[in-house]
């Protein structure tokens, strides 16, 4: 669950900005004007050894053997031999050391939308879930699988709930069999799509993302998924945060959020409040974190409706293969890799071109907000604008920018 599925290639950008390494190869001026901390994933490598070796072999050494891939091929033999995925959440990517129980969170929010999509977007190409496992042992199963007795009691529970108004069980109940003793495993049963049935598209893209025609399907298919799945008002039960990739992997560096598994939201300014937060805290605690934040404290709400404040929300493909979860209507817009950049390397005039013949969403908040946002606002006085914003972040902001530079400085080092 890292976002790279079977047959992905050696050449991967990092987490989305704009880093790229062939293998094991990382420049340094890439990754010294990256926002990501490099120096963290580079521990990566012998994480994913150690955490899949023990869990599927049993190994202590990581030398002992090479696991290249976090999506398992499974063969289940009944009366036809069937294959499967093992999705497994790494927790090492996760930061599940630092904070337990990211790893059944993550889980949990992906079978939900699986669950989600299937009732309430049927028309939109998913895989099959089969089932899911928690780390206490607990397992669900779609019900169409259950024994009999089982599956009857789920449907004439889901008719009950129905016939009260409220909303109705998903597919997946807990299987009536005994607790797994999984040793602490999460994890997703899902379709195997056989190579026959199509690739990834960050397989074919590079190469035929001029071709009119593929391009002209690709963008018809991606916004009637999209317009599919945003015409349904979120109707759900929220118990836990809006997940986002970005929680986990600032947990996973041990940096704070400050947003609880428990936080719901109900209007759209509290949920960006405790998002510029979330940027707060990373500018604080990673060593080559830069910020624009005081500025977007004050102008946010310029691109916010006040109609929208309290909804609709609608669920949304935050980048379209990960991370999909419960957003303001407005967060909805086209992917950003129409041109094959990154969100925060995206030249105007290339995209704009296909952004109005398609119809994002900033991973690099600094980048974006220089070359994007603050434009808008200001073009002129850039030096004075740049003196005096800092000091509007937070008291003692001098004492904290010394820091910052001198944790800047033993990073680069």
């Amino acid at each position: 669950m890292d976002g790279q599925g079977p047959g992905g290639r050696h050449r991967k950008r990092i987490a989305g900005h704009g880093i790229y390494h062939s293998k094991n190869l990382i420049t340094y001026p890439s990754a010294k004007e990256g926002e990501v901390n490099v120096l963290h994933q580079l521990s990566y490598y012998d994480k994913q050894k150690r955490t899949l070796l023990r869990i599927i072999l049993n190994l202590n050494s990581p030398d002992a053997c090479h696991v290249c891939k976090v999506c398992i091929p499974v063969t289940v033999c009944t009366r036809s031999a069937k294959q499967v995925i093992l999705r497994l959440p790494l927790p090492y990517r996760l930061g599940e050391e630092f904070m337990p129980g990211n790893g059944d969170e993550k889980v949990r929010c992906e079978a939900g939308t699986y669950a989600w999509l299937q009732k309430n977007c049927p028309d939109v190409p998913i895989p099959v879930l089969y089932g899911f496992g928690l780390s206490n042992g607990e397992t669900f199963t779609c019900f169409e699988n259950l024994p009999l007795l089982y599956k009857w009691s789920h449907s004439i529970w889901c008719r009950v709930f129905a016939w009260l108004g409220y909303l109705s069980p998903s597919r997946y109940a807990p299987n009536p069999a005994k607790r797994e003793h999984t040793g602490h495993l999460t994890y997703l049963l899902l379709e195997y799509i056989e190579p026959s049935r199509g690739y990834m598209l960050s397989d074919t893209w590079t190469d035929n993302r001029h071709d009119i025609k593929l391009w002209t399907a690709l963008f018809h298919s991606l916004s009637r998924i999209l317009l599919s799945i945003s015409r349904i008002p979120g109707n759900s039960t929220l118990a836990d945060r809006p997940l986002s990739i970005q929680l986990q992997q600032l947990g996973n560096e041990h940096i704070p959020t400050g947003m609880h598994r428990d936080y719901t939201y109900s209007t759209v300014d509290s949920y960006v409040a405790d998002v510029l937060t979330i940027h707060d805290k990373r500018f604080q605690y990673q060593p080559n974190a830069l910020s624009s934040l005081s500025a977007m404290r004050t102008i946010y709400k310029s691109f916010f409706q006040r109609k929208f404040r309290r909804g609709p929300f609608v669920l949304s493909l935050t980048d379209l293969h990960r991370s999909n979860i419960l957003l303001p209507i407005e967060m909805i817009g086209p992917p950003h890799w129409l041109t094959n950049m990154a969100v925060d390397e995206l030249v105007p005039s290339a995209y704009d071109g296909l952004r109005t013949e398609f119809m994002v969403l900033p991973s690099g908040l600094f980048t974006f907000f220089k070359e994007h946002i603050r434009p808008l606002f200001c073009t002129e006085y850039l030096e004075e604008f740049n003196l005096i914003m800092p000091f509007l972040w937070e008291r003692n902001v001098g004492r904290i920018a010394s820091q910052k530079l001198s944790d800047k400085k033993e990073y680069d080092s």
